[in-house]
């Protein structure tokens, strides 16, 4: 339930559970697999769910902030005191 008040909060509404129910069966279905095939068919699963939220063309936090090309120093951001 707490999931759904964040995404009330986030969005303005409830989001749907099919994500959820999508898991739910692809587990049901490959768990007489062998451990091997179930292993890659998981590893798939979860490489496209990343590709379908992150990959290309989708929204992503470098929209909002510039990624940097070089390696920040120790000691050279965040060092001013904050009361």
């Amino acid at each position: 339930m707490g999931g759904q008040w964040n995404a009330i909060y986030r969005y303005g509404e409830m989001r749907s559970c099919t994500e959820h129910w999508d898991d739910f069966w692809f587990c049901m279905r490959i768990k007489s697999y062998g451990k091997e095939m179930r292993e890659n068919l998981i590893r798939a699963h979860h490489r496209n769910k990343n590709h379908e939220k992150y990959g290309p063309g989708k929204p992503n936090s470098e929209d909002v902030w510039q990624g940097r090309e070089e390696k920040v120093e120790p000691g050279s951001v965040f060092n001013e005191r904050i009361e």
